[in-house]
């Protein structure tokens, strides 16, 4: 449980961003399209070699002010989550879920409050497994 699997950024406008971010370095991008929450209008991972920046378009919660981005969170990938949030528990940190949740891209999700990382919101992911064709 040491790789960053995202950080995840609360983005004015996502298709400004997307325009952006593959003009500057040529980044893939990958829309979510698992159907969840109707709060949530739009996300997608911007593709980089060793990290994903994930994208939130949320028009419940955008950016403050004058912004057009703001971090989110970051997120820590794990192969097995539910150990992973026992640990933490053990270690004396509160999850925000009791179990963890499906989110985008269909992955396990266990969601920590900002005052439990000096003032960084974390998630633990388990990534969800992709059949090969």
């Amino acid at each position: 449980m040491t790789d960053i699997h995202h950080i995840g950024v609360r983005v004015a406008d996502i298709e400004k961003t997307v325009s952006v971010l593959t003009r500057a370095f040529g980044v893939e991008i990958r829309y979510d399209t698992t159907a969840r929450s109707p709060r949530l209008r739009r996300i997608a991972y911007a593709m980089f070699g060793n990290c994903r920046l994930e994208l939130i378009e949320d028009p419940e919660d955008p950016p403050a002010g004058n912004e057009q981005a703001v971090l989110d969170h970051i997120a820590i990938g794990t192969s097995d989550i539910v150990p992973a949030m026992r640990d933490l528990a053990s270690a004396g940190f509160e999850s925000l879920d009791d179990h963890p949740r499906v989110a985008a891209f269909g992955n396990q999700v266990a969601a920590y409050d900002r005052d439990t990382f000096s003032g960084i919101k974390l998630h633990l992911v388990r990534e969800r497994e992709r059949k090969e064709p």
